[in-house]
């Protein structure tokens, strides 16, 4: 261990004091014997958060008194394993000075792989604080097959996480989010020639012996079918994200045949368009986008005939699936993309529950609608969002990190079992969020689920899924695969919190066991026993709810048979599965009280007629035409069952108008890029009833949600003086899909809605927001309301007041 004090050598670490700010906010910790140490964070990089068995890693980590007096006392670092057991402590004795500040460094490394963490008490009583993670990874582990079932989306503008993707293993990464090399607006962001501008993307894929899988997506500004649209950027190949409007059909043909004959010899598998039933991506009808994937198709297979072509990131919207299908969107690809998100707190029930409804609908689909039977399911983006695993006293529980590891192993193996080709989950930069749906984590270091899908990937990889076996006794699961060399491979756990015993006999007499992480935990020659507990003569073997490897030389087909007989005994029951949330409830938007301001002085409430000024209705038709309802979104994703008629809102009452009686409109919508580009950017003049205004209350929403700052109202006074008030994401409104936010003071509007995509009831959140007049002595005579002009579309409803 180094020590240094900050007047001489600080400086050099002066990069540290942005780490205690923005990797991990700075947590100061009281010590009985005198004022505050502040610890900051180890930033880390995904360059060097991977090292090798026996190999150090190397963490500094600053330490300041905020106190006016000396502090005194003793450091420790402890070096924690996945399932927080304290590895090493290393214990300094420091004397900091008023206001002073040292560095500590410090090594650590061990024998074992997985994941693991470094922890910091300052003092005594002082609570310890994560402040630095990284992974233990063979350097000699092979890469995973070509045809590995195990794909990823790494984010090609860092080398470092490709080299990292490398390092693990991992052969697959798909262009979308993350890397873009093969999206339209990228290769021909203007008329006449491409630019390829994201070449050296691709370029440090290959390099790092990386597939990827291609995708043909997004319209330029001048190439949709309806004419030109807005420029999204004066920087052309540099823009926001591209427009889902419907392409030119022959101009989408040639994008696509100068980009195969470009990246055929590196790039052999290619995905039409993604979420095309999201209007954000795609904004024309089911029986359009049946008509591209045939121009796709065709093209494609012109050019690379070998080439597999798959369409086309598909959602659960399956109404929309069913009319594209009907119209040959499934007779022109050779597989078929969907997607499949989920929460790291879903049981393995839910999970092979959400797994199997989506492939026996996709197997269906095709069945019916391909001319070639069931054609093969890939699962192009999906996964769980998790928290960080470093641990801090400002993180409120429950933390999900060990929750997201065990799923993603528990989802990777019931996709295999209902035979899914391949699986890709994001693995995107490190975040400064608590939680994201990324398997990295500050600074780059991989997560805890990450490593987990390594080690699960490593260990199946190159075998064949043969059996799913489950037992009653503790909710048990044992996953079998055919291992390449003969014998098995079982990935085996229980229900939640159970813990499980069966005679060890029933896997042979030569078996060997792994953990978690991929250490071994005992096998049939040693006394070893780790997390996974089985004796040294092999006579028991014990289960728990975090997955386990057993490798055994009996052939799969026996042990499934020796499984389903074998006697199971219970230790420990497993906590009984969740119950669903009643019907007529929404549990994700708590109780809302009603407005002060409402409720005080009813007689004072007013209401705005918004009639000569709507512009939209509550029910749509075809997508991106720039008429019809809501957010130009299409007909199963509108609003045509918003409460019409006198609503009382949270005590508030407003007139929602009943389109039939104006002319089929309800709502003002403007515009926003993603979904509504044509769609006028202001209406303004919208008069108030005169008088002096308390309050306004505003029943809003948006649609295609980028960014938070989407526009404003100004509000115009009988003085001639004006005040503009911000409209703002999470704020003072919120995306009509979402529930109510963080730090949000509107208040969300749970309506039930049974015309959705997949069929299913599900809820809608508009809000009713107050804005307290800062002017109350001076009338108000209208208002305007104005689009930020962003990707996201501002959707009004309603206005009411309240006078003095």
């Amino acid at each position: 261990m180094r020590l240094e004090l900050v007047n001489s050598a600080f400086l050099h670490f002066a990069f540290m004091a942005a780490c205690i700010v923005s990797l991990h906010a700075s947590v100061s910790m009281a010590d009985e014997a005198a004022g505050f140490i502040e610890v900051g964070n180890h930033p880390g990089t995904a360059a060097t958060s991977i090292v090798a068995p026996h190999e150090a890693y190397r963490v500094t980590i600053p330490l300041e008194n905020k106190a006016a007096a000396p502090w005194e006392g003793e450091v420790s670092l402890k070096l924690l394993d996945f399932w927080e057991s304290e590895l090493n402590v290393v214990t300094k004795h420091l004397a900091i000075p008023a206001h002073g500040r040292v560095v500590l460094t410090e090594s650590f490394s061990t024998t074992r792989q997985g994941i693991f963490k470094v922890a910091v008490m300052a003092g005594k009583n002082a609570p310890p604080v994560d402040v630095a993670s990284f992974a233990v990874w063979p350097a000699s582990a092979p890469p995973l097959a070509d045809s590995s079932f195990f794909g990823i989306h790494v984010n090609s503008w860092d080398r470092s996480l490709v080299q990292q993707a490398r390092r693990l293993g991992f052969r697959w990464n798909r262009n979308h989010n993350m890397l873009q090399t093969t999206w339209w607006p990228r290769v021909q962001p203007l008329p006449g020639e491409f630019k390829w501008l994201h070449d050296p993307s691709l370029e440090l894929n290959v390099s790092n012996n990386i597939q990827v899988l291609g995708q043909f997506f997004g319209t330029p500004y001048w190439a949709a079918a309806s004419g030109p649209l807005p420029a999204q950027s004066v920087h052309p190949g540099d823009s926001p994200y591209p427009y889902g409007a419907r392409p030119d059909p022959e101009k989408f043909r040639n994008y696509v045949t100068q980009t195969v004959k470009r990246y055929k010899d590196r790039i052999h598998h290619w995905e039409i368009w993604n979420e095309p039933a999201v209007p954000q991506f795609w904004s024309g009808s089911p029986e359009q986008f049946a008509e591209l994937t045939k121009v796709a198709y065709e093209a494609a297979k012109a050019e690379d005939p070998h080439a597999v072509i798959m369409a086309g990131g598909y959602t659960d919207a399956w109404r929309w699936s069913e009319r594209a299908a009907e119209h040959g969107a499934l007779r022109y690809c050779d597989a078929i993309s969907f997607h499949l998100y989920y929460k790291p707190t879903d049981t393995p029930e839910a999970l092979l529950a959400k797994i199997t409804q989506s492939a026996d609908f996709w197997r269906k689909l095709s069945a019916q609608h391909s001319g070639r039977g069931e054609l093969p399911l890939w699962q192009t983006e999906g996964g769980a969002a998790s928290t960080s695993w470093l641990r801090g006293p400002q993180d409120k529980e429950p933390l999900t990190w060990r929750q997201a590891a065990v799923s993603q192993v528990q989802a990777d193996v019931l996709m295999q079992s209902q035979g899914l080709v391949h699986s890709f989950q994001y693995l995107t930069g490190g975040t400064n969020k608590v939680t994201e749906l990324t398997n990295l984590d500050r600074g780059g270091s991989p997560r805890p689920m990450m490593i987990a899908r390594a080690v699960l990937a490593h260990v199946v990889d190159r075998a064949t899924f043969h059996e799913l076996v489950q037992h009653d006794g503790g909710r048990t699961w044992a996953a079998l695969y055919k291992a390449p060399g003969g014998g098995s491979i079982t990935v085996a756990w229980t229900g939640e919190n159970a813990r499980v015993e069966l005679p060890a006999e029933v896997f042979g007499t030569n078996v060997t066991g792994r953990d978690f992480m991929g250490n071994e935990s005992f096998s049939s020659t040693s006394n070893a026993s780790g997390t996974s507990t089985a004796t040294a003569t092999g006579r028991t073997i014990q289960l728990g709810d975090v997955p386990q490897y057993i490798l055994s030389s009996i052939p799969a087909p026996d042990l499934a048979k020796a499984l389903k007989a074998a006697p199971f005994k219970v230790l420990t029951e497993a906590k009984p599965l969740p119950k669903e949330v009643a019907d007529g409830a929404d549990s994700r938007v708590p109780p809302q009280g009603d407005f002060a301001a409402a409720v005080e002085k009813p007689a004072k409430l007013f209401t705005v007629d918004l009639r000569s000024f709507t512009n939209m209705g509550f029910a749509d038709g075809p997508a991106g035409d720039g008429k019809g309802g809501w957010a130009d979104e299409g007909e199963f994703n509108d609003f045509r069952e918003f409460p019409t008629g006198r609503q009382t809102i949270y005590g508030v009452p407003f007139d929602v108008i009943v389109p039939d009686n104006n002319n089929g409109t309800s709502v003002i919508s403007l515009r926003g890029l993603t979904t509504t580009p044509t769609l006028p950017v202001a209406v303004k003049g919208i008069p108030l009833p005169g008088g002096k205004v308390r309050s306004l209350f505003f029943l809003h929403s948006a649609a295609a949600t980028r960014g938070n700052n989407i526009g404003h109202y100004v509000a115009h006074y009988a003085d001639g003086s004006t005040v503009e008030i911000p409209i703002i994401i999470d704020q003072n409104t919120g995306d009509w899909w979402s529930p109510k936010g963080k730090k949000e003071e509107s208040k969300p509007w749970p309506v039930r809605v049974t015309n959705r995509q997949n069929s299913t009831p599900g809820w809608r959140y508009p809000r009713v927001w107050e804005w307290p007049n800062p002017k109350p002595d001076v009338p108000v005579i209208s208002l305007d309301f104005v689009s930020a002009g962003t990707g996201t579309t501002p959707i009004l409803v309603g206005i009411s007041g309240t006078q003095w």
